[in-house]
C-alpha cells in the first residue's frame, strides 16, 4: 500500500507551479482501471452503424520461443471500432485468465509481469471459451473479428500454437502496421508512445497492455485508421539470402531486419506498388533473383509460424 506524503505532494506541487517547464505530468492511462466485473458495453464514443468488432490480444509467457516455452496469461479485450470516426467506439468485455505451464515460472519472467507460480497453480483455458469470446458463441467457424496486438509475431504464434483448432482468423499488428515515424514517434515501443501522449501504465501485465493499447490507439484516429486499412492490403515478405554482408548497411536504411534465427534479411509488409521497385534496387546492389525469396501474404497468413518472416 503505498502512503501519501501530504507535505511532499504540496511541497512538488508548489515547485511545479513555480517551474512548470521543469516537469511532465502523467496520467494514468483511464481505461485500465476497468476489470471484469465492469458493467458492459462501455461506451466511449457514439456507436455508429458501421462498429465492427476486433479483439485486442496480448499473452504473457515462460520464454520468447512459441516452440519451447508456455502461456501463462492470455488477455483480450472486445472492442467496437467505427471506420468513419475512426474511433473505438465501444468496449464489450474483458477475457483474462492465467494458465499453469507445467513448469516453474522463472524469477526473471516473474519479476517482469507480477506472475507466480501459486497464481497459475492449476489454471487451464480452454479453446472453447476462448473461441466463445472472441466470436460471442461457440461456433469457431464462422465470420471472424481481426485480433490486434502490438505484436503480432510474437503473439500469434503462441496463439495457434496453444489453441491449434483457432487459425482462421485475420490478424492485425499495431507495430509493423502503423508507421509510427509519420506520427512523430522515434520508437514502437507502447510504453514510450504512452509517455509521448501524456499517460502512463503498469506494463507487462496481459490485460492492462490491451487496455492501454486500446486507449492509444484513439488517441491517434489516423494511425488506427491506417492499421485497420492495412489489415485489408495484400502485401509481400522478402528475405535475402547469400552474401549480403557488403551491403547491410543499406539494407538497414530500407528497413530490411536481419533474422538471427534464419540467418538471412527480411522485410515485411512490402506493398504491391513498392514491390518491383525494392526487387530492382536489390539487384543493382549486386543479389541475383535466386537470393530474394518473395513470399505473398494476407491478413489470414501474416505473422504466422509459416511465414518467411520469423525472426
Amino acid at each position: 500500500m503505498n502512503v501519501v506524503d501530504q507535505k511532499k505532494v504540496n511541497e512538488l506541487v508548489a515547485k511545479i507551479q513555480l517551474n512548470p517547464n521543469n516537469y511532465k505530468v502523467l496520467e494514468r492511462i483511464p481505461l485500465t482501471t476497468i476489470d471484469e466485473n465492469a458493467s458492459f458495453p462501455i461506451l466511449l464514443s457514439t456507436v455508429s452503424d458501421d462498429s465492427i468488432p476486433m479483439i485486442i490480444l496480448d499473452f504473457e509467457t515462460t520464454g520468447l520461443s512459441f516452440i519451447n516455452d508456455k502461456v501463462i496469461e492470455l488477455a483480450m479485450l472486445k472492442v467496437s471500432y467505427s471506420p468513419k470516426q475512426q474511433k473505438i467506439v465501444e468496449i464489450n468485455g474483458i477475457f483474462d485468465k492465467y494458465e499453469d505451464p507445467g513448469i516453474k515460472i522463472s524469477p526473471k519472467i516473474t519479476e517482469l509481469t507480477g506472475i507466480t507460480d501459486d497464481m497459475v497453480r492449476g489454471q487451464y483455458i480452454t479453446t472453447q471459451e476462448v473461441a466463445s469470446f472472441i466470436n460471442g458463441c461457440d461456433n469457431a467457424n464462422q465470420s471472424f473479428p481481426v485480433i490486434v496486438s502490438h505484436n503480432a509475431a510474437f503473439d500469434r504464434k503462441f496463439f495457434e500454437r496453444r489453441f491449434p483448432q483457432l487459425t482462421n482468423y485475420p490478424w492485425a499488428c499495431s507495430i509493423k502496421d502503423v508507421n509510427w515515424d509519420k506520427y512523430g514517434f522515434n520508437s514502437y515501443k507502447q510504453e514510450f508512445i504512452a509517455y509521448k501522449l501524456g499517460y502512463f501504465y503498469e506494463a507487462h501485465r496481459a490485460i492492462v497492455d490491451c487496455q492501454a493499447l486500446a486507449f492509444i490507439l484513439n488517441q491517434l484516429p489516423d494511425a488506427l485508421a491506417d492499421l485497420y486499412h492495412n489489415v485489408f492490403e495484400n502485401t509481400y515478405v522478402i528475405a535475402l539470402t547469400g552474401n549480403t554482408y557488403d551491403i547491410k548497411d543499406k539494407l538497414k536504411q530500407m528497413r530490411f531486419i536481419w533474422s538471427q534465427a534464419n540467418r538471412y534479411w527480411v522485410k515485411v509488409n512490402v506493398r504491391e506498388q513498392e514491390k518491383d521497385e525494392l526487387i530492382n534496387t536489390l539487384e543493382r546492389l549486386g543479389l541475383t533473383p535466386s537470393n530474394i525469396n518473395i513470399q505473398y501474404e494476407n491478413a489470414m497468413s501474416r505473422y504466422g509460424e509459416n511465414s518467411i518472416a520469423n525472426y
